[in-house]
């Protein structure tokens, strides 16, 4: 038997979906408001992390040719993604000046 787990007196995350302040529709309505979306809304559609998403880039630089085969290597081994994909950058950007 499939046991229901929510509550009737649950509240729903949606319920005030429609409380939205008037300074904020306002906003929209002129075209000038900037939504600002949390890391949580990106978790759902299982990105990489961050060493995954420069792993990914620097693989892609090495098959474009961008980057050597030992360059390529070597960027792996550096464990901050981060500096990892500006090394890649300025590397693949010299490379392209040659």
């Amino acid at each position: 038997m499939i046991k229901n787990i929510t509550s009737e007196n649950a509240k729903s995350p949606f319920e005030d979906i429609n409380q939205i302040p008037s300074a904020i529709k306002l906003a929209a309505r002129l075209r000038e408001l900037v939504v600002f979306i949390g890391a949580g809304v990106s978790a759902l559609h299982k990105p990489p992390l961050w060493d995954g998403f420069a792993n990914a880039m620097v693989d892609q630089l090495g098959v474009l040719k961008n980057l050597s085969f030992i360059e390529v290597e070597q960027l792996k081994a550096i464990p901050d993604p981060r500096r990892k994909a500006s090394i890649a950058i300025d590397l693949a950007g010299d490379a392209k000046k040659y």
